[in-house]
């Protein structure tokens, strides 16, 4: 199988995000894995509702990126954020 991700800035999420997601998915949640310019996010499309609500407060641009992954298709199961990646003009930007 061939599958689509989404590639963009980690500039889409605040500096805290970031570093708390490395810190905080490891067994529940999106699955976090730290690059050295940035994050692999693997994103579960099942039981949306409940995953949402416990990102929101915490995690809201992540939130916002995921949301937009899973418009683009169910088999969009993995976001990259990259230092050097594109920022999008649909999302937040933050500089850090």
């Amino acid at each position: 199988m061939i599958a689509r991700y989404l590639d963009l800035s980690t500039a889409h999420l605040t500096h805290r995000e970031a570093q708390s997601a490395a810190e905080t998915f490891t067994t529940t949640g999106p699955r976090v894995i730290k690059h050295e310019h940035g994050l692999w996010v693997n994103v579960q499309h099942d039981d949306v509702k409940d995953a949402d609500e416990g990102l929101a407060e915490t995690f809201p641009n992540l939130l916002a990126v995921i949301q937009l992954a899973r418009a683009h298709g169910a088999d969009v199961n993995w976001i990259n954020f990259d230092r050097d990646g594109e920022i999008l003009p649909d999302l937040p930007c933050f500089v850090w």
